[in-house]
Formats: structure tokens, C-alpha cells, sequence
């Protein structure tokens, strides 16, 4: 009976933690109004497959992209949507979770993981281009969702063959073909992160034949020729490569492999430079605080400890940030790969997770070297990579969660639950009082209409917010002949549309 009903408020629990996330996702979404590229994609998207053709050939080339100019993009402003890609990044939590833990949530804890996950999106990475902004939902989390959704069957097979229940069963004709076009369509969505993909996918492709020598189910390698196939239709697809004579900083690979050697280690160096997060240096400070506390039982002086931990996190954040970041990153990985082999040697019992966390390290570093090409990135593009280091981090979490005593898991469960709710309402409160002044701006602009000005001028701080992570687009500026200031003035009927200097009484939030 007591397991009935713990299985019960289990059931509770994670229902919860999940309504909760569709519910802020949806009402943000909802506040969100189609913002500088949603406008483009629009129009675009009003001449449906011929958009998506001429994307393909001249700008964007995928996948998720072709979708929203060819077809999703006219129907932003709509309830439907907001509740249609809600719907679809609920499911980039739970897929996020399927592929750390190999399982669906089933208990308390698994909702503290989702909430724990949530804060760290909401936190670290460009929430409000990847999961509001439409052009940013197509383009970035859809890709990264189809990535995680491919990768989870090989996930459950390395589990069953490190647990020792392998079992190399073949799918079905019609879910192998299945397979197939899933990994096809999430090869043609993103670069960075397929890239990623296909190196993980080789170095465990060849750990199977040369190491462990199992026999691969024919899905296995379906999925990766799939991947692989759709990859290189967007790496070798025309638009991004005229989209790349724009940028400076472009090479391509015969350019780049034309450098001297000197010149390819300052190209690389550019790129990991470039690379740089400051997730990366709070994944390592998680991984040292999990030795800290293990490592307190046995000190007196724990308050000292507390300090220096403190005191050392805030000079690593700041060392982090000013050193030169290839040397930075270097060092990093050769202290990783030094607690690896010591744990090996010593028989610890953190050798499985450090050799997890230098893996997953490894992984997560090849996005940068891939950077060779063009260093500079947004951010709303680090999506893939910034899960690897949530992986990361969230490994930590349950050494640290498993050190502790009953009564400081109470404490540590309620502090992520109290942070995440906390944040996720502070950043509901920030789209809340832009669309109240996105609204403001648009009764402006009705008012100044009707008294026959079409030449615009606005308060610049209706695309302002408190909120370090509203959005990396483009917001229209001060000259209205620059992107994307002409495309705001067609939205919005106008002749002229830009931004002032001068606060102007448009706002009442």
C-alpha cells in the first residue's frame, strides 16, 4: 500500500514538473510577439514552397529553417503555434532527460532534475532566441530536439551493453526507414551540432569494431549513414556558402588548408577563443565542488573550506574569462584527463564519471575546433553544445545529492525548485512588460498614422529588458535604411521606422 502511494505522489510529482514547464513555455510564447527575422519570414512564407526554394539556394539551406519560410512562418501571431512549438520544447526536456538517463522521469527526483534543467536553459543559454523567437525555434532547438531523438536508441544500446544485457534486436523494415529519416532530417538541421554528432558517432563506431568488436543491429548503421546523408546536404548546400562571402571571417576548407601551419594553429586558436562559455568554467567548478564536500567529512575546518571553495570559483570565473581561452581550455583538459587516469590507477570510484566528464568534454570541444571556418557564432547557435555541459553539471548534481544526509536533500530539493520557479517568474515578469510596451508602441504608431506621419520614432527601450538572455536577433537601431528597421516600417505600414535616443511617453509598464 505505502508503495502505491509513493508511486503515486511520484506520479504527481513529475506530472507537476512537467505542466509547470509546458504552462511557462506557452504563456512566453503567448507574450512573445514575432520579432525582426519573424517579420521576413512572414512575407516569405506567403509564397509557401517557392520561399523555401529560394532560402535553400540563396541564404538559409536548413531544414528547420525551409519549414518556417515555406510554410510555419505566417502563422506566428497565432495561438496555435505558440501552443504547437510549447508543445514541442516540453519535449526537448523530456528528450534531454531520456538521453542523459536513458529512462523517462518516474520519481521525485527526476522532476527536480527537469526544474534543475530549466533553470540552467532559462540561465545560461539564449532563451529567448531559441525558444520564443520563431525564426530561432526552427532553426536551433528543432534541430538539437531531432538530434537528442536520434541519439536516444543508441544511448539504450551502449547502456544494455555496458550493463551486460546487450541485445542486438533489428528494427523493423518500417522502422528502420523511419530511422533513417529522422537522422536525415536532424543531419540537415544544424551545423554545429551535427558536426558534434558525427564525431561522437565515429569515435563510438569505432570503440564497437576495434574494441568491444559487438555486432551492430543494421539500424545502427542505417542511423548514422541517415545522419550523414543530411548533413551533407546542408554543409554542401548553396545558400549558407553565399550567405559566407558576406562575412570576413570566413574560410572555406580549401582556404583554410592552403594556410601554413602557423596560420592553421592561429585559426584554431581564433575559433576556441571564440568559443569561449562561461557554462564551461561553471561545469568544472560543479565537478570540484562534488570533491569538496565529499572530502569535508573528514576536515575540521569546513568553514575555511567554504571560503577558499568561494574564493577560488570567483577567480577561476575571472582567470576564465581574461586568459587567453585555448591555453585556458588546454589546461582545463589535461587536469580532467589527469584525475582520469589517477582514479583509474587508485581504483576509485569516480572513475566512471570522470571518464563520463572528460568524454563528454571531448565532445563538447570538437564545436569549437569546428568553428575553423567562422569563429564567431551567436549564441542562440550553442544550443547542442550548452547541453552537453548541462549533462555535465547535472552528473554533479546527483554525486553531490547522493553525499548528502536526508535532511540536507530536503534543503537542496527545495533551493532548485525555489531558484527555477523564482527565475522562470522573473523572466515571465520581463516578456510580460515588453509585450505591455510592444503594445504601447503599437497604439503610438496607430495614433501617429492618423495624424498622416509614416516616419517613425520610437523609444528604444521597448527592446530593452532586465533579462540578460531576452534575445540575440537583430533589433531595429537608430538608421532606418538598415536591417532591420525597413522590415519593421512594411510590418507596420509605415514609410520610416527607427529608434531614438530620446525617451519618448510611449511606455506604461
Amino acid at each position: 500500500m505505502n508503495l502505491d502511494i509513493e508511486k503515486q505522489k511520484s506520479d504527481y510529482f513529475i506530472l507537476g514538473s512537467v505542466l509547470y514547464i509546458f504552462l511557462f513555455l506557452f504563456a512566453t510564447n503567448m507574450l512573445f510577439p514575432p520579432q525582426s527575422d519573424d517579420f521576413d519570414a512572414y512575407y516569405q512564407a506567403l509564397n509557401g514552397i517557392d520561399s523555401a526554394i529560394k532560402s535553400y539556394l540563396t541564404w538559409n539551406s536548413r531544414f528547420g529553417d525551409l519549414i518556417y519560410v515555406g510554410f510555419l512562418a505566417k502563422y506566428n501571431a497565432s495561438i496555435y503555434f505558440d501552443g504547437f512549438i510549447s508543445i514541442m520544447e516540453t519535449g526537448f526536456f523530456l528528450a534531454f532527460f531520456v538521453l542523459v538517463f536513458g529512462r523517462l522521469p518516474k520519481n521525485s527526483f527526476d522532476s527536480l532534475i527537469l526544474f534543475l534543467s530549466l533553470f540552467f536553459i532559462l540561465f545560461f543559454t539564449a532563451f529567448g532566441s531559441d525558444f520564443l523567437w520563431g525564426s530561432g525555434v526552427l532553426n536551433n532547438l528543432l534541430g538539437v530536439l531531432l538530434i537528442m531523438l536520434c541519439l536516444i536508441p543508441y544511448r539504450m544500446f551502449w547502456s544494455s551493453y555496458f550493463e551486460g544485457k546487450l541485445q542486438t534486436k533489428n528494427f523493423s523494415l518500417i522502422y528502420t526507414i523511419l530511422f533513417f529519416l529522422l537522422n536525415f532530417f536532424a543531419g540537415w538541421c544544424t551545423e554545429l551540432g551535427g558536426i558534434i554528432t558525427i564525431a561522437a558517432q565515429i569515435c563510438f563506431l569505432f570503440f564497437a569494431l576495434f574494441v568491444a568488436k559487438v555486432k551492430l543491429p543494421s539500424w545502427y548503421y542505417v542511423g548514422i549513414a541517415g545522419f550523414l546523408i543530411g548533413y551533407c546536404v546542408l554543409y554542401f548546400s548553396p545558400g549558407p556558402r553565399i550567405r559566407a562571402i558576406n562575412s570576413p571571417e570566413f574560410l572555406s576548407i580549401a582556404e583554410f588548408l592552403k594556410l601554413s601551419f602557423v596560420d592553421k594553429m592561429k585559426r584554431f586558436y581564433l575559433a576556441i577563443n571564440a568559443y569561449y562559455s562561461n557554462i564551461f568554467v561553471v561545469s568544472l567548478l560543479s565537478i570540484l565542488l562534488y570533491f569538496l564536500i565529499k572530502n569535508l567529512k573528514s576536515k575540521s575546518n569546513k568553514i575555511i573550506l567554504w571560503i577558499g571553495f568561494v574564493l577560488f570559483s570567483v577567480v577561476f570565473l575571472v582567470l576564465g574569462r581574461h586568459l587567453p581561452h585555448t591555453f585556458f581550455f588546454l589546461f582545463c583538459f589535461f587536469v580532467i584527463l589527469w584525475c582520469c587516469y589517477f582514479s583509474y590507477k587508485n581504483k576509485s570510484e569516480d572513475f566512471k564519471y570522470l571518464f563520463i566528464v572528460f568524454l563528454l568534454y571531448c565532445f563538447w570541444i570538437v564545436g569549437g575546433l569546428a568553428l575553423v571556418q567562422i569563429p564567431n557564432i551567436p549564441n542562440r547557435t550553442r544550443l547542442f553544445s550548452d547541453m552537453i555541459l548541462f549533462s555535465i553539471m547535472i552528473f554533479s548534481f546527483i554525486k553531490i545529492y547522493d553525499l548528502l544526509d536526508a535532511r540536507w536533500r530536503r534543503f537542496l530539493a527545495s533551493l532548485v525548485i525555489f531558484v527555477s520557479v523564482s527565475y522562470s517568474v522573473f523572466v515571465e515578469i520581463q516578456y510580460l512588460k515588453h509585450r505591455i510596451r510592444w503594445e504601447n508602441m503599437i497604439s503610438y504608431i496607430e495614433q501617429e498614422k492618423i495624424k498622416g506621419n509614416k516616419h517613425i520614432i520610437i523609444d528604444g527601450r521597448v527592446f530593452e529588458s532586465l533579462y540578460k538572455n531576452f534575445g540575440d536577433y537583430a533589433d531595429p537601431g537608430f538608421d532606418p535604411d538598415k536591417w532591420p528597421n525597413g522590415m519593421y516600417a512594411h510590418r507596420f505600414g509605415v514609410d520610416t521606422f527607427q529608434i531614438s535616443d530620446s525617451k519618448e511617453r510611449i511606455l506604461n509598464d
